[in-house]
């Protein structure tokens, strides 16, 4: 390989992960060999060897090479920037909750199966996302983000300039570059309240997922499911009943950041019944009631979204709404490959309608609360 020379507006490490392309591409390399070792590879083109670390990485993030502890580096599948050679990169970030991740490494090779395409998991991290994102990019790699879009602003560029190749599924959305699929929060969180005021519940509570900052965009999940909540509340509406969870707080542990901001001020639990918009968030809840000597159902009934294992056999049962994440993932892949078809009229949003669960956490209400409520 001739050196690596300067060229205007690449960092260097891109024009040496060029040159390893041109290597791996031009000469008679086969998937499974062991590739030249990155101290040669820096020998060879006069280049830091941090330099060909980095441009390994990039080779590394997009599936293309993989690093073997105390053996080398060895191709892992032919170079390609052809999206349709490409499996569909299913990524799940750190911050994503375990329930969810969960079923999302269920449904993921079900949904692939059924859509007939490969697949692969990426686990991805604050640290490691945008790299990963670029790699995407650059190789023009499908990939879909399930559940959770962590440090968005660190790459909305680059997805801005490639919506085709991303899709959202089943995440809370802060902006509206990438195409998503989501689910019908109002009609969520409108099944739930008519299945508590059939029971004859009127004081419902919301305790919400919040974002610090917050709830500037009122396309949000977030922001979409307090209004549906608030319509259909009507006159019943007090402000004292919505409680705003940070999620982003106790190192992005719902369940602790909804028990510290549930036993803050003891007085406003006086309410009937309480919908949780996780089930991460119903767990915390559900500890300060029974601290409170509130049982369930009996004094308080507790709904919540999700349909996980937290809500399965939580105790008792909760009853609540299922996110339909199966039906997230197939719509996404359809979705994908819908706009990698057709850039020129892409999809950026389609819906799936939850399910409504019933179980063991909801009864009918049959005395009236005894704190005076405030309205705004």
């Amino acid at each position: 390989m001739r050196p690596i020379e300067k060229t205007l507006g690449k960092p260097k490490h891109q024009l040496v992960c060029d040159r390893l392309i041109d290597l791996l591409t031009t000469r008679p390399y086969k998937v499974g060999d062991k590739l030249p070792s990155e101290r040669d590879v820096a020998s060879e083109l006069n280049v830091n060897v941090l330099t060909v670390r980095r441009a390994f990485r990039d080779l590394i993030a997009a599936d293309f090479v993989t690093k073997r502890v105390g053996s080398g580096t060895y191709l892992n599948r032919p170079i390609t920037r052809d999206w349709s050679d490409h499996a569909v990169n299913l990524v799940i970030d750190a911050s994503c909750n375990a329930a969810v991740q969960k079923l999302f490494e269920q449904y993921g090779p079900e949904a692939a199966a059924r859509q007939q395409r490969e697949y692969r998991f990426v686990y991805t991290s604050s640290h490691t996302v945008r790299e990963f994102v670029r790699s995407c990019v650059d190789y023009r790699q499908p990939t879909i983000f399930c559940g959770t879009i962590p440090t968005y602003r660190d790459f909305a560029a680059d997805i801005a300039g490639n919506q085709e190749l991303f899709v959202a599924a089943a995440a809370l959305r802060r902006e509206h570059v990438i195409p998503a699929v989501i689910g019908a929060d109002a009609v969520g969180i409108d099944m739930l309240m008519v299945h508590l005021q059939k029971l004859g519940h009127r004081r419902i509570a919301l305790a919400s997922g919040a974002v610090k900052g917050g709830l500037s965009d009122p396309a949000s999940i977030l922001s979409i499911q307090r209004t549906a909540w608030m319509t259909r509340m009507g006159n019943d509406y007090d402000p004292a009943l919505y409680f705003a969870v940070d999620m982003t707080s106790h190192n992005n542990d719902q369940i602790v950041a909804a028990y510290e901001e549930m036993k803050k001020d003891p007085a406003r639990l006086d309410f009937s019944a309480v919908i949780c918009t996780t089930d991460e968030i119903m767990y915390g809840v559900m500890a300060v009631l029974r601290e409170k000597g509130k049982r369930i159902p009996e004094d308080v009934s507790v709904v919540s979204i999700g349909n996980t294992n937290l809500s399965r056999f939580a105790a008792p049962p909760v009853t609540g709404v299922d996110l339909n994440l199966a039906g997230h993932l197939d719509e996404a892949i359809s979705l994908l490959f819908h706009n990698l078809a057709h850039p020129d009229r892409m999809d950026m949003l389609r819906m799936i309608k939850p399910v409504l669960v019933e179980r063991a956490s909801t009864s009918k209400w049959q005395h009236q609360p005894s704190l005076k409520r405030s309205r705004k």
